[in-house]
């Protein structure tokens, strides 16, 4: 996830409520008003994959002012969320938990009442997964990297201390991006991909029943060739250590129609 803006959980769940009851009118209502009418055909018969609900989730940043809003432990319960990744997205790489605070000169800021004590609040009323994403990409100065040793101590806080049992941890966010807050001094795929397997070691000697994933991207055809270098240099280094894998997918942001939209799930298979 790239986005920076403080945006409102609240919001994004009755927002996907609301696109909910939408969508389960566009057969009646919109018909109507639409003279370019669809049909759609649904054979029930035909079984093409079982999907797990650990998927069904949303993005909850540590800059959430509503994260502690007593009414959204049962709009995520509605809405059929079952995972909340925290920190969020690009904050991830400058997030430190210890303190609920920022790596310096990193340019975002965090709330006192979103810190992960809050997440796991929510998410224990909301019947929902946590899924973490440590910081990989600075230290708390602003001079270096992020540190094998901060994951390993908030695995070790969360699972050991306090007994969360959060089993999904990945290591940082899309740190194949020049967006991304990268402070290490080698940013190759293969920097990343040697120092994950650090922290896949630091963090599963705490609890080894933890699965540690890495983040690949998904581009359109003709538009691979860095995300490839990535994603097979990631996954040849650190992927037989590594349990899954991220998958950052924006087909919205290419130009085309709804339907090319809806067939670009076909960039994925032949290249995950």
């Amino acid at each position: 996830m790239r986005a920076r803006r403080n945006g409102s959980l609240v919001t994004a769940v009755g927002a996907l409520s609301g696109a909910v009851g939408l969508l389960a009118g566009v057969g009646t209502a919109g018909a109507a008003v639409n003279a370019n009418s669809a049909t759609v055909t649904v054979n029930s018969n035909v079984q093409l994959a079982r999907l797990s609900s650990v998927p069904w989730g949303i993005n909850t940043r540590a800059q959430d002012v509503d994260l502690q809003d007593s009414v959204l432990p049962k709009l995520l319960r509605d809405a059929g969320i079952r995972t909340l990744r925290y920190p969020g997205g690009s904050l991830a790489d400058a997030y430190h938990w210890e303190n609920n605070s920022i790596s310096a000169g990193a340019g975002y800021s965090t709330f006192p009442g979103a810190d992960f004590t809050a997440l796991m609040n929510l998410a224990k009323a909301a019947h929902a997964m946590p899924i973490i994403t440590v910081n990989y990409g600075s230290n708390a100065s602003g001079t270096g990297g992020g540190t094998p040793q901060e994951a390993a101590a908030w695995v070790k806080y969360a699972n050991v201390t306090k007994k969360d049992g959060i089993r999904y941890w990945e290591i940082g966010n899309e740190n194949y991006g020049n967006w991304e807050i990268n402070l290490h001094k080698n940013k190759t795929p293969a920097a990343y991909a040697n120092n994950a397997l650090a922290f896949i070691k630091a963090m599963k000697a705490v609890d080894p029943t933890i699965q540690v994933g890495l983040p690949i991207t998904i581009t359109p055809p003709g538009q691979q060739s860095a995300n490839a270098a990535w994603n097979d240099t990631v996954l040849k280094i650190a992927g037989p250590k590594a349990n899954f894998v991220i998958v950052h997918w924006y087909p919205f942001n290419t130009p085309g129609t709804n339907q090319q939209t809806l067939d670009s799930t076909s960039w994925i298979a032949p290249r995950a």
